[in-house]
């Protein structure tokens, strides 16, 4: 494989993964606030909560 070829191939996937890093973040900054509402509407405690979210 020639340089340019590796050079790009590298680019690439560093795009792919702050893309990833991107949605997670989102996904996460959408979910976390809605904690309380899932604790409130399941009515379990936070200690299940956490078992939950460790499965």
């Amino acid at each position: 494989m020639d340089t340019l070829k590796i050079m790009q191939t590298a680019i690439r996937g560093r795009w792919a993964v702050a893309a990833i890093f991107l949605a997670n973040g989102f996904l996460t900054g959408a979910w976390a606030p809605q904690i309380p509402v899932v604790l409130t509407r399941l009515d379990i405690s936070k200690f299940t909560l956490g078992l939950l979210i460790l499965l």
